[in-house]
């Protein structure tokens, strides 16, 4: 679900309106699920789902999305992903505890009363914990204190008010089933600069910048007087790759050895 997220967000970028062409790099993403899915076709097993009011919710997060994965009666009866937004700057704690919320909601709307919460965060799982259980106060620090707690306050009401039967369990990571939806390809998240064929090319850019070896302000700034739609990300990816630029020891710039001072008295 992660993936199909992805693309859709890649597609986006490449095309104003649903009929316009999705692009290259959308269009290659998709043929790679599709001959995944061939291979490993996740549509199996049963299709009704136990009435009952136990059971178990897998919770995750990681840097691309949120997951969660709903087991009734040892059946998998739903599972879903959340794609973080681009400018989501969370901690990752953050996000697990976000993800663990969804889960509790997504069990409540399938009825469950006695819920198994499983998180692969020691640190989320401690904090569930201790709001359940009243006994310590939450210890936070930093700048999202207030977000934490704020989310383990709607976490104790949602369990108050609904009467709910909660317990949180840490669950390794290469066993919680809600890790892998969250996950897709490392090839997928390159971050690709695709310049309009009528603006300034990579190999103009590189060569711009080896004139002086400027950092990306500067580069940018030069950039812009021959293509003033030159982005900044597309100069700092330039300065990025740059070697010499890189490189620490010699320094980027030398300059030539001297003495600072003048013939002549200044009048």
């Amino acid at each position: 679900m992660a993936a199909c997220s992805l693309q859709l967000r890649k597609r986006q970028t490449e095309g104003s309106k649903w009929d316009d062409y999705a692009g290259d790099r959308a269009c290659g993403l998709i043929r790679e699920v599709i001959e995944q899915v061939q291979k490993e076709d996740p549509v199996r097993g049963k299709w009704n789902v136990p009435s009952e009011a136990k059971g178990v919710v897998w919770c995750d997060a990681s840097n691309l999305a949120l997951g969660v994965v709903i087991d009734i009666g040892g059946v998998t009866a739903e599972d879903a992903t959340w794609l973080r937004k681009k400018d989501d700057y969370n901690h990752i704690n953050v996000a697990e505890l976000e993800s663990a919320l969804k889960g509790m909601n997504l069990g409540v709307q399938w009825g469950l009363k006695q819920i198994v919460l499983m998180s692969d965060s020691e640190v989320v799982c401690g904090w569930l914990k201790a709001t359940l259980s009243e006994q310590r106060k939450i210890r936070t620090k930093g700048a999202a204190e207030m977000l934490i707690k704020r989310r383990l306050g709607v976490f104790k009401s949602l369990v108050d008010e609904l009467k709910l039967e909660v317990e949180v369990r840490y669950v390794a990571s290469n066993e919680n089933k809600a890790d892998k939806p969250t996950r897709v390809r490392k090839n997928w998240l390159r971050d690709d600069v695709v310049l309009p064929s009528c603006a300034i090319s990579v190999a103009d850019l590189r060569s711009l910048h080896e004139q002086h070896h400027f950092g990306v302000e500067r580069t940018w700034y030069l950039a812009k007087q021959v293509d003033a739609a030159v982005s900044k990300k597309e100069v700092k990816k330039v300065v990025r790759e740059c070697e010499r630029c890189q490189s620490i020891d010699p320094a980027s710039v030398r300059h030539e050895p001297g003495e600072l001072g003048v013939d002549t008295d200044w009048t």
